[in-house]
């Protein structure tokens, strides 16, 4: 999945010959300067040129996978969604061009583990994903929340007041370690289903009574594939699940997985440095009505 580019004007071999794709005037190879014919070879500057041209770094390309998480992740979304639009900048500033493939989140996270990918993103911090993957610092935060209808009240203040609550989980999602204490311990009543979007039907359905949610995936999935009438019956508990913490994960499996981290860091840094960051977020803030970002200072829970 790593491809490597050549940049206008670099050197590009064939038949033997050095083309450098720059318009260079004839005399410069092996014409004489001056009008009348009595100049020099300026062979040297010719050399000078190649030797430049050769050694200068070309931009590398590196490709990531990535699921439908909208408006943070998507193919509709623009620039593949705010997260992509993150990474991409950052890559950016080491000349890093990053291409995304979209696929189901079971298969992205397999497939970039392997190294089939240069890696993956959008995925919080676990002790299972740590051992396969290289994390970077945090790209951004946001909040975990619980969905339900508005005609449905409850309340509660810890785990255990949901115990008895029907509950929609979504495979390969991470709900932090406390919540997953109960879960794998069979204490919740859940409905497991693949995409979180299939969720919302059950909701409205009263298969399950509630949903724990990305609070701006949530709402942009309902807006997306409801009316408004139906769209607006979902709301959320005010009582925050909690805070997810977003990282890029590039794969153990390949050795340049830990330079290419170190690299992003650095990149992502630097945009925070310029204002780039935060401008790329009130962007998609404005145009998505964005809700959970809490600037995305790496202080929250995973």
């Amino acid at each position: 999945m790593r491809k490597n580019h050549d940049s206008k004007g670099g050197i590009y071999r064939e038949s033997g010959k050095v083309e450098t794709g720059y318009p260079l005037a004839p005399q410069v190879f092996g014409g004489r300067v001056g009008g009348n014919g009595t100049g020099f070879v300026i062979f040297p500057v010719v050399v000078f040129l190649i030797f430049m041209l050769t050694a200068a770094p070309h931009a590398q390309a590196i490709t990531l996978a990535i699921f439908e998480y909208p408006p943070l992740l998507g193919k509709d979304i623009k620039e593949f969604g705010l997260e992509a639009a993150i990474v991409t900048a950052a890559f950016k500033e080491s000349g890093t061009k990053v291409d995304y493939e979209i696929l189901p989140p079971a298969r992205a996270f397999k497939f970039s583990s392997r190294g089939k990918f240069d890696g993956t993103l959008g995925w919080v911090r676990s002790e299972a994903r740590e051992k396969q993957f290289f994390y970077s610092e945090p790209i951004y935060e946001s909040t975990l929340v619980l969905f339900h209808l508005k005609s449905y009240q409850f309340d509660w203040q810890t785990y255990d007041d949901l115990r008895e609550i029907p509950m929609g989980i979504t495979a390969y999602n991470y709900y932090g370690k406390a919540f997953h204490v109960y879960l794998d311990a069979g204490e919740f009543k859940t409905d497991t289903a693949h995409r979180d979007e299939h969720q919302f039907n059950k909701i409205l359905r009263n298969r399950i009574r509630l949903l724990p949610m990305n609070i701006d995936t949530g709402y942009y999935t309902v807006r997306k594939k409801y009316n408004k009438k139906t769209a607006g019956r979902f709301t959320h508990h005010p009582r925050m699940l909690k805070r997810s913490v977003y990282h890029v994960l590039l794969p153990k499996s390949l050795e340049e997985s830990q330079d290419r981290i170190r690299m992003f860091n650095r990149g992502l840094r630097m945009i925070k440095q310029s204002g780039k960051y935060n401008r790329i977020i009130e962007a998609f803030r404005k145009e998505y009505k964005l809700r959970g970002n809490f600037a995305g200072n790496g202080r929250g829970s995973e």
